[in-house]
């Protein structure tokens, strides 16, 4: 869709979140195709407007699964084991996820590791390849569509994720 983003080829082990992800459009992707001509001169034609909320949700999907294994190929390739702050970071991670239904700010994560915003910003841009709160919007969204796939509507993850409001995460998913 013109945003640049490239998954390097090659196989994958996929992660508990991305094979949600696949579960998810397993079950979407049949319900865009309401009816299609098999003749050899006819292509398969999706009959479903832009707007509809299935596509959006697929299109969606498919973003958030490439995003999630660019991320992973990215961060395996620049994060040496022995680094020294290796440690901090898999802290920070971790208080991130731990922490993923919250509104975390920099501060919290800041004031958890005992470091400064600028020390912590480096952190993320050595090892996640992203900005602190770019890397923690992936983990919130990767979330919500852990829990839509588990059936929970819009209403009730926009609750559990304590967003202000459905619009708010619906625009904050969209926008993600």
């Amino acid at each position: 869709h013109g945003k640049g983003l490239l998954v390097p080829a090659g196989s994958y082990h996929l992660n508990e979140q991305e094979k949600s992800i696949i579960d998810l459009l397993l079950k979407e992707i049949p319900s865009l195709f309401t009816g299609y001509n098999t003749s050899e001169n006819e292509r398969l034609k999706n009959t479903v407007p832009l707007s509809n909320v299935g596509y959006q949700m697929v299109k969606n999907c498919i973003e958030l699964l490439c995003l999630s294994l660019s991320r992973r190929s990215h961060t395996a390739a620049t994060k040496p084991s022995n680094h020294p702050k290796s440690q901090l970071f898999s802290k920070a991670v971790t208080f991130l996820k731990e922490n993923v239904c919250q509104a975390v700010t920099l501060e919290d994560l800041c004031r958890e590791l005992a470091e400064s915003p600028s020390s912590v910003k480096q952190l993320f841009r050595k090892f996640a390849g992203c900005s602190v709160m770019k890397y923690y919007r992936t983990l919130r969204v990767q979330e919500s569509v852990r829990l839509l796939a588990e059936g929970y509507s819009v209403c009730e993850v926009a609750d559990r994720l304590n967003f202000s409001s459905q619009n708010y995460f619906s625009n904050f998913f969209k926008r993600e």
